[in-house]
């Protein structure tokens, strides 16, 4: 076990020093506004599969299909399905993660912030989530509380959402209600005008 956690340092480091987009990721933190602002796409939807393989250097890779249910801000993309590949994931008993990436569990919902990265509008394999791990939150149900959101699981950092005495802040343990962030995220896509 604890070679792995110093396998997944290690890993984080090459990613810093080799991969500079991370780093730009990483230092800045968005706030909510940011994120909607800063993203062509959001979408809900569904993790249909998971596939993890050895790449062949060692590392685990995972390609992760993502279907869309709806889209919140940009162009009709429903019913499509978004492809993503990243460091980490486990084959057998070896699990890699990559603290920096989102993370996904099969058939987990999650409401993701997206940027194209391809000029070819029926590419749906090259979508870049913004800020990484910052663009994801996941929904889940609560007993109490209905259908509620956080923070992918390695992501601590609180953001705001909401505007003033009514914001909340939420992180990968402290939720808010699905309700809530989707009225948060209407009303910063009228205020700014941006497009839906």
């Amino acid at each position: 076990m604890k070679s792995i956690k110093v396998f997944s340092i290690l890993l984080s480091i090459c990613i810093f020093l080799y991969f500079p987009d991370y780093i730009q990721a990483q230092i800045k933190l968005y706030s909510f506004a940011e994120l909607v602002n800063s993203s062509e796409f959001v979408v809900k939807g569904k993790v249909k599969n998971i596939n993890c393989y050895e790449e062949k250097n060692g590392y685990i890779s995972s390609e992760i299909k993502f279907q869309i249910s709806e889209v919140l801000k940009g162009e009709n993309i429903l019913n499509k399905e978004l492809k993503f590949t990243f460091l980490g994931g486990t084959i057998g008993n070896r699990t890699t993660t990559v603290l920096e990436l989102p993370h996904f569990n099969k058939n987990s919902e999650s409401i993701l912030f997206l940027n194209r990265i391809s000029d070819n509008p029926n590419d749906y394999s090259l979508y870049r989530i913004t800020g990484l791990i910052q663009g994801k939150f996941d929904i889940k149900t609560d007993d109490y509380n209905g259908k509620i959101v956080v923070r992918d699981t390695y992501m601590s950092s609180n953001i705001s959402i909401g505007r003033g005495n009514n914001s909340q802040e939420i992180n990968h343990k402290n939720p808010i209600a699905l309700s809530t962030f989707l009225e948060s995220l209407q009303m910063l896509l009228k205020s700014k005008g941006a497009k839906k």
